[in-house]
């Protein structure tokens, strides 16, 4: 039987898939059959290429940057940075529901 070679769309479902069930990437692997040296330099490799382009479905890169919170002193919260540029701030206790809305509202747009 003569394997054929994934496309780049197949390994972006192959990671989340592994992301999801929250395995290690050998046990992940062991049960697809694949070697997780490949998973993982897929997960790499397209991990690097979103840097450059759009990122793929159902990954969300996030970075940590150090930055002043305005408001109350000890509050705590985040800064949701779109591909666009825009960003949302978003302070904690807020509503996820809400928040997952609004991003996916303006990244449909």
């Amino acid at each position: 039987m003569v394997r054929r070679r994934a496309k780049a769309s197949e390994w972006v479902k192959r990671i989340e898939a592994w992301r999801a069930s929250g395995e290690s990437a050998e046990a992940f692997c062991q049960k697809q059959g694949w070697k997780p040296v490949t998973l993982m330099n897929w997960a790499r490799r397209l991990r690097q290429s979103s840097a450059v382009e759009a990122t793929p479905p159902g990954f969300v890169r996030l970075t940590h940057r150090p930055s002043k919170v305005v408001g109350k002193p000890g509050a705590a919260g985040l800064e949701v940075v779109l591909q666009g540029g825009r960003a949302i701030r978003v302070e904690r206790g807020a509503d996820l529901d809400l928040l997952r809305a609004v991003v996916d509202a303006l990244e449909a747009r």
